[in-house]
């Protein structure tokens, strides 16, 4: 393990965590009502996980249809790396990709080099984990027929992070395996939201708290139980997973199952690199725009450009 004494917060992270507070992040998931009225206001106005465009300067862009999600495959201009980086985006279950995203994708591409791949899954309620999962691994088995198991890697943010999970799973039981996971501030890994210490850790999330993030976690099990691994994928079995490397912050509200997932994890054999940053935000590491995200993003760079490393088990 590693651990980030970052202490006061940078002004950059201090500005995105003011946008989001302003935005309401916090507010809609302080309850199950305020996260439906959330919903219901997606639903009337969806929002589009197009990248934007001044990454079209920057990238070489396509968009492939023929799984059923959009898949985006970004690269640098005139380049074919072998790496490719798998991308699946946080926001509830509910929220769409975002400009954070795209920006940590353009940095990826560039400095690992990598072929960055968005599969954009299908938002719950309407989409449960019960298809989202078993259609995610499809996905991802078609990258990886095309780009190699040794060369995919595959990260996960947040609600992302447990879909990442999940998926490798189901993978593991098929044969198949990316060459790495990397979880930035991976959720919801218990669904349960069980973890008595997540009493003492809720009041200092800035983003996250119990009672709406039960109700994402509701939407998107739909039939399931919450403690189904395709829901909780904590609840999973780990052995034959990939390495790992995990982000994630001291005072997030979900940080204990990060913790408990390295224990879980490396007692079934897998190497887990796992990266504690001292009381940033939920999901800090994907704000590369600021000196907490710059650190978090040297991880991932190194993580990828050798995803089959041993990881440090301590």
């Amino acid at each position: 393990m590693s651990v980030g004494v970052v202490g006061m917060a940078s002004w950059q992270m201090s500005t995105w965590m003011l946008v989001f507070r302003l935005l309401g992040v916090r507010r809609w998931h302080e309850s199950a009502a305020n996260f439906d009225a959330r919903v219901q206001r997606l639903e009337r106005r969806p929002e589009r996980p197009d990248p934007p465009r001044r990454l079209g300067r920057t990238l070489d862009m396509r968009v492939d249809r023929g799984s059923g999600w959009p898949v985006y495959w970004a690269r640098p201009p005139g380049t074919s790396p072998a790496t490719h980086l798998v991308y699946l985006h946080g926001g509830s279950y509910v929220v769409q990709m975002g400009r954070v995203d795209w920006v940590l994708l353009d940095k990826c591409a560039h400095a690992v080099p990598a072929t960055c791949v968005a599969p954009i899954y299908p938002l719950a309620p309407r989409h449960t984990a019960e298809t989202t999962v078993a259609q995610a691994a499809d996905v991802l088995a078609g990258i990886m027929d095309e780009a190699g198991d040794g060369n995919t890697v595959l990260v996960g943010t947040s609600a992302g992070g447990g879909i990442a999970l999940a998926a490798a799973q189901l993978l593991r039981d098929r044969g198949r395996a990316p060459a790495r996971l990397i979880l930035l501030s991976p959720g919801v890994l218990d669904g349960t939201l069980s973890d008595p210490r997540q009493d003492a850790l809720e009041p200092r999330d800035r983003m996250l708290a119990r009672g709406g993030l039960a109700e994402a976690v509701r939407l998107y099990a739909g039939s399931l139980d919450v403690r189904d691994p395709r829901v909780s994928p904590l609840f999973g079995d780990m052995h034959g997973l990939p390495p790992m490397t995990v982000l994630v912050s001291n005072s997030e509200l979900l940080y204990p199952d990060s913790l408990r997932l390295a224990e879980k994890a490396r007692k079934a054999g897998v190497p887990v690199d796992l990266h504690v940053a001292d009381d940033l935000p939920h999901a800090y590491a994907v704000f590369v725009d600021t000196p907490e995200g710059k650190n978090a993003l040297a991880t991932i760079i190194s993580a990828a450009r050798d995803p089959t490393r041993t990881a440090p088990t301590t």
